[in-house]
């Protein structure tokens, strides 16, 4: 990793800080470089993550420039540097497109978007030196993001934010049952109450979300799977899924031998993954949000009814992951994905979206958030991410031989 430190150190990659390079043998990539700090190869982001991985598989064909790596590590810093699409920050500029008959479109947070589809380009009405940053605060803004979707045709969750109970109670009825209450700002699926079927369940929600909420976002509710798409340059790299966990009851079993059951066995099942886990963390889990249930953990569950164990009464992210590939998106997906991608400039994004399963496919899927350069921190995710790589540069090599060989 010497030359891939050294490399970052001159393009003055953030990440990374001043090491200890451990060479060991006669091979460029030999050796370690010891961190200094816990940050690590593992919150790279993809689209670096992939620069590097590239570089090194080319290196085994002898084709390799450290110059040429460092000028391109160059480009990605400058590009993320400037992330965002082209705009200007001026108000009278605003006022112009306005007299000029422009097709302009206020986004949210003092952010304006003029023309639309591809060709779109966003401008603060506010005089700021920095106009870096709105794609950047949209994508903050949950409210801008559901906004954006629907200017530009894309399915996508309806929103309302609210500040108190009365708001709360108020949007549910507007938006109607089922609901999801959540911070306007969270994050890692915090104070998340998904699914909130009735006006009692969403009292003890709002008395379960423990402020008064001042910060808070009420949204339709959207049944399916969780997933996240990985887009670079265009490209559906990666899909990964997270789907709820539940336990179907038999009439004789209680809730908490139904756990320990569910936990002790593994699934590996073409793109189903679940592991053995701690039925302690499940029961907790129960205790904790025993209020919205009249169950305990010595009930019996009735035969046939299931009890869903994610985040009771629910939460929008499971523990149960699902590996997919392009070929489970419909054609219309697809499309409106590869739009995305070009709408945000190509940048490396990690798209999440809403939707049913069905038939080996996901027919329909609405639209929630996108990021830019999405970081894997879980281990596990992160190798099935590097084998989906491999995978992707394997092929581009295989390409660049077999074109070789007919030159």
């Amino acid at each position: 990793m010497g030359w891939v430190y050294r490399a970052l150190k001159q393009a003055r990659w953030p990440i990374f800080q001043h090491g200890v390079y451990e060479p060991a043998g006669k091979g460029r990539f030999d050796g370690k470089y010891h961190l200094l700090t816990r940050i690590s190869g593992g919150v790279i982001p993809f689209r670096l993550f992939q620069l590097l991985l590239e570089n090194a598989w080319v290196d085994a064909a002898d084709a390799w420039s450290e110059q040429a790596f460092i000028d391109a590590l160059d480009l990605i810093v400058e590009q993320i540097g400037n992330a965002g699409l082209p705009g200007t920050n001026q108000r009278w500029v605003l006022l112009e497109l306005l007299r000029n008959d422009q097709l302009l479109t206020e986004i949210g947070s003092d952010i304006f978007q003029i023309g639309s589809g591809v060709n779109a380009r966003f401008i603060r009405g506010t005089s700021t030196d920095d106009v870096s940053q709105l794609l950047f605060e949209i994508q903050r803004d949950k409210i801008a993001m559901g906004d954006l979707f629907r200017l530009h045709g894309l399915p996508s969750t309806e929103q309302r934010r609210v500040h108190n109970r009365q708001q709360a109670l108020d949007a549910a009825v507007e938006l109607g049952y089922p609901i999801v209450l959540k911070p306007f700002n969270g994050k890692q699926s915090q104070r998340v109450f998904s699914e909130i079927q009735n006006r009692r369940t969403l009292d003890l929600a709002m008395t379960a979300y423990g402020s008064n909420l001042s910060d808070g976002l009420v949204e339709k509710f959207v049944p399916g799977i969780s997933v996240k798409i990985f887009v670079m340059a265009g490209e559906i790299l990666w899909i990964l899924g997270r789907q709820h966990q539940f336990i179907t009851g038999d009439g004789k079993r209680s809730i908490d031998e139904l756990i320990h059951d569910y936990c002790s066995y593994e699934i590996s099942e073409g793109f189903l993954q679940k592991e053995r886990s701690d039925p302690d963390s499940f029961n907790n889990r129960f205790r904790i949000d025993q209020r919205f249930t009249q169950e305990t953990l010595k009930s019996i569950l009735p035969d046939g009814k299931q009890l869903r164990l994610t985040s009771l009464p629910s939460a929008t992210v499971g523990t149960l992951y699902a590996n997919f590939s392009p070929e489970h998106l419909s054609p219309q997906v697809v499309e409106n994905v590869h739009y995305l991608s070009w709408l945000f400039g190509d940048a490396p994004l990690g798209i999440d979206a809403i939707g049913k399963f069905s038939d080996g496919q996901f027919p329909h899927l609405v639209f929630t958030k996108v990021r830019y350069g999405p970081q894997i921190e879980h281990s596990k995710l992160q190798r099935r991410f590097i084998e989906a790589l491999v995978e992707q540069v394997s092929a581009k090599l295989d390409n660049h031989k077999t074109n070789l060989q007919f030159t």
